[in-house]
């Protein structure tokens, strides 16, 4: 059974949250309190699996407020920060503290999903290893401001492009860095994006706010044992496995949906290893020792030394912010596939696919070829899909 804790004074608010309980009493034992002490009071008192703090409350601390105090007495409680509409500006201002942002008023199906999403892979993290490697971290990180703020509109049916491209168009470096990531070889555009309103009508807002999100990996995780080379080449990687893995789906006539979410997936499929490297530097390079000395895969190494590979490291990090199960299934398995039931080639396929075929460094490559057979992907698709969609290497690559 886990335990939530409301933290919110408004009585509408907690009506939604009785009838989330009324639903799921099988599961979740709900405490709610209208102020940051009684939170507090009621934490040392117990253990909380879930904090939701709705950001204004009574009394002097506001949600905020109390979820940068939980980060560091409980750290492996997930939180959330609930706010109102009327507050979404204030979105700018957030650090690490609350892992996910809820907007009022909620429907009792959207509560559902974004709990039940931040918690499928709770089992990962009961390993009391894996929760103090977690517990070292100042918090897990938020995501970048700007996704965040691009993921809330597509939220929104009544959001424009135009009000999303002009998101990302206002912090002038990043944009300018989206933009020559998104006119690289890796996307191959046909015509020069010269702004960010082109690229977004280009690629697709999906694909684009993927692109800010891997151009704000780098700092989400600087430190420890990452070092800015390790971060690029962790970067670069994932690019070329997110385009790899959406031109696969493209070639099998995927709907763009789904090529779209390739592209996020390959981004994040590796913060895992960041995560490591930054947050248990002596034992990310006790992996990579390990790596250099033996043919085991890393993920396996990475359970023997941690107790938990990087991939599901990804995954978790990708439940907690709440993003679709089938995208954190596909993170979480892409080295993996055989360990999940299903056997139909789409997500996890296409990501497990390109990461076999993407040249690397970071780890040895590995294919899955009872789990393609399985989904009816033969040695000769795998030669065929690498030849059509590799570049060939320039003609000056031996001077």
């Amino acid at each position: 059974m886990k335990r939530l804790l409301l933290v919110e004074p408004d009585q509408t608010a907690q009506e939604q949250f009785l009838l989330f309980h009324e639903s799921n009493r099988n599961n979740w034992d709900l405490e709610m309190v209208a102020t940051a002490e009684e939170a507090l009071a009621k934490f040392d008192e117990q253990a909380f699996d879930l904090v939701i703090a709705a950001n204004a409350l009574e009394g002097q601390k506001t949600g905020l407020d109390l979820l940068q105090v939980l980060k560091d007495i409980s750290p492996e409680t997930v939180r959330f920060l609930l706010v109102g509409s009327g507050e979404q500006n204030s979105l700018r201002a957030l650090v690490g503290a609350p892992q996910q942002v809820l907007v009022k008023p909620l429907e009792l199906k959207m509560l559902n999903r974004q709990i039940n999403r931040a918690f499928m892979l709770r089992s990962v993290i009961q390993d009391p290893s894996i929760l103090k490697l977690l517990g070292k971290a100042e918090s897990l990180p938020p995501l970048p401001r700007v996704f965040r703020e691009v993921a809330q509109k597509l939220n929104d049916r009544n959001t424009s492009l135009m009000e999303i491209s002009n998101v990302i168009a206002e912090d002038i470096i990043l944009s300018s860095k989206v933009l020559k990531l998104a006119n690289s070889a890796l996307f191959n555009l046909r015509t020069p994006a010269n702004s960010v309103g082109q690229a977004v009508s280009l690629l697709g807002i999906r694909t684009l706010s993927s692109l800010v999100f891997s151009q704000s990996v780098g700092d989400m995780f600087k430190g420890g044992a990452a070092s800015e080379r390790f971060v690029e080449d962790v970067n670069q990687h994932s690019l070329e496995v997110a385009s790899m893995a959406s031109n696969i789906l493209y070639t099998w006539n995927a709907e763009r949906q789904l090529v779209e979410k390739a592209v996020f997936c390959g981004i994040a499929h590796d913060i895992g290893k960041l995560v490591l490297a930054k947050y248990a530097p002596e034992a990310w390079e006790r992996i990579q020792i390990a790596m250099a000395h033996t043919d085991r895969f890393d993920t396996e190494i990475e359970r023997d030394i941690v107790g938990i590979s990087h991939s599901e490291i990804a995954a978790y990090l990708l439940a907690i912010w709440g993003f679709p199960n089938d995208q954190v299934i596909a993170v979480a398995f892409h080295h993996e596939p055989s360990k999940v039931n299903e056997r139909e080639f789409g997500l996890l396929g296409a990501l497990h696919l390109a990461e076999s075929l993407v040249p690397t460094t970071l780890h040895r490559p590995r294919t899955d070829w009872n789990y393609l057979a399985d989904c009816r992907i033969t040695p000769d698709d795998v030669a065929a899909l690498a030849t059509m969609l590799t570049p060939p290497a320039p003609e000056n690559a031996a001077d």
